[in-house]
């Protein structure tokens, strides 16, 4: 059974979100250019549902996944690449945009920021997701084969930049902040 307290996390996380948008002054930014930006804000509240709301652990998965270490009541995996599954490549999906923004947000997007970005992204929200489960109850799994594939999914949203950026150079600058 879910209680209230379980949402925490996403509500709190979500009014952060929402603080930073109100300290963003837009007026001097571009049609296109606002439009990243909102659409940066839906994809941050899209992230923060998917991966901060309470879910039910399916303990015969948990089963299945050996070994598995309980931290208190988290279920985590430290084992790289094992039992893939279709959420090892959904998780790539879920942080190509990442990539896309990141390269659109900074003067000189690269590949090594990619890859900084990507690790930190993954370390934050598992360990948030260790964070929030072990004082809320969030019911989520710590898994390093997340932080693998928010990283990946990072760089190929960087990949996708440059792919764009080489076919419609002053399209990109356009969108770019």
């Amino acid at each position: 059974m879910t209680s209230a307290w379980q949402y925490f996390p996403v509500i709190l996380i979500f009014a952060l979100i929402s603080l930073a948008i109100t300290r963003l002054k837009t007026a001097h930014f571009t049609g296109t250019q606002r439009f990243v930006l909102t659409t940066v804000v839906v994809y941050l509240a899209a992230l923060d549902l998917l991966c901060f709301t309470p879910s039910q652990i399916s303990w015969a998965a948990l089963n299945d996944l050996q070994p598995t270490w309980l931290l208190g009541r988290v279920p985590a995996n430290f084992i790289p690449f094992y039992k893939i599954d279709l959420g090892f490549f959904l998780n790539i999906l879920m942080t190509i945009p990442l990539g896309i923004y990141l390269s659109l947000l900074v003067k000189q997007p690269s590949l090594a920021l990619s890859l900084k970005a990507g690790l930190i992204c993954g370390v934050t929200i598992e360990s948030s997701q260790l964070l929030f489960g072990a004082l809320f109850d969030i019911k989520r799994w710590v898994d390093i084969n997340d932080v693998i594939t928010n990283c990946l999914g990072v760089l190929l949203g960087y990949g996708t930049y440059v792919a764009i950026t080489k076919l419609s150079p002053k399209l990109v600058r356009s969108f770019e902040l």
